[in-house]
């Protein structure tokens, strides 16, 4: 029997700036954990992780980082293996 996925609300703003990042990456798109095997990148202006495929489709929507709403260049962002 499988595990249903992680389910992650965000009640308010002021708890994203209180998130430990260093203890689990978590994708500031999904908010799920970003897991071994999965690709992750981070922000080029703040610095916050996320999946790589969902910051890719935020920002061929938004254009912009979801945190701190600076502009990402998509050619730009290098994604890495966990």
């Amino acid at each position: 029997m499988t595990q249903p996925p992680e389910r992650f609300v965000i009640p308010s703003v002021t708890e994203i700036g209180q998130w430990d990042w260093t203890a689990t990456a978590k994708c500031v798109v999904c908010g799920l954990l970003v897991r071994e095997g999965q690709q992750l990148v981070y922000c080029p202006k703040c610095g916050n992780p996320a999946h790589y495929a969902h910051l890719a489709e935020w920002v061929k929507v938004k254009g912009t980082c979801p945190i701190c709403r600076n502009r990402i260049n998509l050619r730009r962002l290098k994604p890495v293996r966990k």
